[in-house]
C-alpha cells in the first residue's frame, strides 16, 4: 500500500510512502515510511502512478517555476531519484498537476493523463513520455466554475476511458 502527501512533521511524509508491510491494519500499529530518496521537503505531491517496479510518476501541484508538473522518479540501487519534471505545454495557469494515471502506447512509451491544478476551469491533459522535453496536450477543459479533480483508466481492452469529476472523456485505441 502506498500513499502520497505534500506535508508532514519534519518532512517525513513528503512524496510517496509505503504504509506498513503486508495487509494494512488499523492505527496506531501502521506507519508510513517515505520511499528511499523521497524524504526532502518542498514537493506538493498529490497523485502517483507506478509505470513499473523502478519507474514512478508523481503529480506535483506547485507552480511550474517551483517544480510543478509531473515528476519522473527512477529506482537505482535501492534509492529513488528524480529524473526530471514534465511541465512543457501546461496551459491556462502556472500551476502543475493533481490527478494522475497512465498506460503505455504501442511502442512501450508511458502515456500519462493528468488534471491540472487550477481551482476551477482546469484541464484534462495527456503526455507521452519520450523524454524531459515531452509536451502536454489538452484533451478537455472544465466549464465555468467547474473543475476536474482526478483521472482513472478503466482496464477494458481496446478502450481508454478517462473519468473526471465534472465530465467523462472516451478515447479509443487505434
Amino acid at each position: 500500500l502506498y500513499v502520497s502527501a505534500m506535508s508532514g512533521t519534519g518532512g517525513t511524509f513528503y512524496g510517496v510512502s509505503s504504509v506498513g508491510t503486508g495487509l494494512p491494519i488499523p492505527p496506531p500499529s501502521v506507519t508510513a515510511t517515505p520511499l528511499p530518496g523521497m524524504t526532502t521537503s518542498g514537493p506538493s505531491s498529490y497523485d502517483f502512478w507506478f509505470a513499473d517496479a523502478s519507474t514512478l510518476y508523481v503529480a506535483d501541484d506547485r507552480t511550474v517555476a517551483l517544480g510543478g508538473g509531473i515528476q519522473k522518479w527512477t529506482l537505482s540501487a535501492g534509492t529513488w531519484g528524480l529524473a526530471y519534471t514534465l511541465s512543457t505545454g501546461l496551459l491556462g495557469s502556472p500551476s502543475g498537476c493533481r490527478g494522475l494515471s497512465g498506460t503505455f502506447d504501442s511502442l512501450g512509451y508511458p502515456v500519462l493523463y493528468a488534471t491540472t491544478a487550477q481551482a476551477q476551469n482546469n484541464n484534462l491533459v495527456q503526455l507521452t513520455d519520450t523524454g524531459a522535453s515531452s509536451a502536454f496536450t489538452v484533451l478537455a477543459s472544465a466549464g465555468t466554475n467547474m473543475a476536474f479533480r482526478g483521472v482513472a483508466l478503466t482496464p477494458e481492452p481496446g478502450t481508454l476511458m478517462l473519468l473526471c469529476l465534472g465530465g467523462v472523456v472516451l478515447l479509443r485505441r487505434r
